[in-house]
């Protein structure tokens, strides 16, 4: 199983990586634009990734967490364990 304090960076990969057209997008945006909003092109495309991500969540009718869990569990087992694990720390 993914340690907890890698599965929104591996989730993100794997994203990415269902989603060439978004991997595009990404590389595509200019060092201009970032300049434009006082950050690094690498801060920009990180927000973008994330609004993307988040958009994507909310169309399937899930959070962000529940993304990263969908896009992390190997099986339900390791599914239901990291949703145990999102309980524990939500209390």
């Amino acid at each position: 199983m993914i340690a907890k304090e890698q599965r929104i960076k591996i989730a993100k990969e794997r994203f990415l990586s269902a989603h060439p057209e978004l991997q595009h997008k990404l590389l595509s945006l200019s060092s201009t634009d970032a300049d434009s909003l006082a950050m690094s092109l690498e801060e920009y495309r990180d927000i973008k990734l994330n609004q993307e991500f988040n958009q994507h969540a909310k169309t399937q009718g899930m959070n962000a967490s529940d993304l990263v869990i969908d896009l992390c569990a190997e099986n339900e087992l390791e599914k239901q364990v990291m949703y145990q694990e999102q309980e524990v720390i939500s209390h």
